[in-house]
């Protein structure tokens, strides 16, 4: 319903002008917050997508790498190693074993017993758990061999090291074979004295 000026023209709806005015507001509300958020939630969101390889991961990026390697007791005779949060100065040698890894197209039927992980977290707010496990290659007859040789000293036969284990990562739900599980483990003992303990 139109009111009357004292001149006799009609003049604004009632209430028209405060109609207008939350219009206004709401307008400005929605151009400030909408950019805000997507700033706050969706940015976040894309700068910390995990890693889908190992071969992604850049040391320099590395804020923290935690390593914990376990289960050695059936594979090499030793103790477990950490959990421990390396040294940067450490954290390319750790990453080194898991370098050129082949992705395969799905999930093994048999993975291997677990052999520990690394869960990485970068400056720019990526994450990422890298889990390894170790598998005999079919058609050696020396795993006997080499598991006989209890914690560092298998680490003095080389000779018996290729071509007897494999690594296994994980990554997310991809996976990847290649490499050596005794380099994991040689890299994480080494760097062990400089980590700083863990839960």
């Amino acid at each position: 319903m139109s009111s009357w000026t004292a001149d006799g023209r009609p003049g604004r709806p009632a209430g028209g002008s405060r109609v207008g005015r939350r219009a206004t507001l709401l307008a400005l509300s929605l151009a400030v917050l909408l950019p805000t958020g997507l700033a706050v939630v969706v940015f976040p969101l894309l700068a910390g997508s995990p890693y889908d390889s190992p071969d992604a991961i850049d040391p320099a990026a590395v804020k923290s790498l935690r390593v914990f390697v376990l289960n050695r007791k059936e594979f090499d005779g030793g103790e477990d190693i950490g959990p421990y949060v390396a040294r940067p100065a450490d954290v390319p040698a750790l990453l080194a074993p898991l370098r050129g890894l082949t992705p395969l197209a799905e999930k093994p039927v048999v993975v291997g017993p677990w052999l520990g992980e690394y869960r990485v977290r970068t400056t720019g707010g990526r994450r990422a758990t890298v889990r390894f496990y170790w598998t005999r290659l079919p058609g050696n007859g020396h795993a006997d061999a080499v598991m006989a040789l209890a914690g560092p000293a298998v680490f003095q036969r080389p000779e018996l090291i290729p071509g007897t284990f494999g690594l296994r990562a994980q990554v997310g739900d991809r996976w990847f074979d290649g490499g050596q599980p005794l380099a994991v483990v040689a890299a994480a003992l080494a760097a062990a004295d400089g980590g700083v303990p863990t839960r």
